[in-house]
């Protein structure tokens, strides 16, 4: 189980007074999406682990960071400019890195699987916040004593109340837009 990941913890902590008391809620969330994708994808490389803890840290970040719940698209942007700004790839695979983190952060809440190749890792963070979002009741072939230690390592720390909270706001704002990051 991955109880730390340098590139995760470090980009929450630069969010940490913005998210507030929120933080410790969606840092638990992130480590749950990281290692069920793991749990899933084990022989995964070093770097597309790092490229799944970018995504994980950014997908939902625009709640906060951007006040919107409607969020995919803001996130996305966040982590695009992270990726180029951080200067880690060469400028000829940047764009298919950049490309990656987008495809996890805008597909995250797709009901359907997205198909194709290197599309599998997008499929599986999809299925990863799935799990997650369903309290492990959606596994996608995960165990449930996997999943549950994952969760009892990573308590839930009011994520979902939040999030049950967030959208009833926005139902009541945007009552015909009530989720307006769900995708088909």
């Amino acid at each position: 189980m991955i109880l730390q990941h340098a590139e995760l913890d470090k980009l929450l902590t630069l969010w940490r007074d913005k998210i507030g008391s929120d933080w410790q809620a969606y840092r638990n969330h992130t480590y749950r999406l990281l290692n069920y994708v793991n749990e899933k994808l084990p022989g995964l490389s070093h770097e597309d682990l790092d490229l799944v803890a970018i995504a994980a840290a950014y997908h939902d970040v625009g709640i906060w960071l951007d006040k919107t719940f409607d969020y995919l698209e803001p996130s996305s942007i966040r982590a695009q400019s992270y990726l180029k700004s951080a200067a880690k790839y060469p400028a000829d695979v940047l764009e298919e890195k950049q490309q990656l983190v987008n495809d996890m952060v805008m597909n995250h809440h797709r009901v359907r699987p997205v198909a194709g190749g290197k599309l599998s890792l997008v499929n599986v963070f999809r299925q990863a916040d799935w799990c997650d979002v369903s309290f492990g009741r959606l596994r996608y072939g995960l165990p449930k004593k996997k999943v549950q230690a994952i969760q009892k390592a990573f308590p839930d720390a009011g994520f979902h109340l939040l999030l049950v909270k967030l959208a009833v706001v926005n139902a009541a704002q945007h009552p015909f837009n009530p989720l307006p990051m769900m995708r088909w």
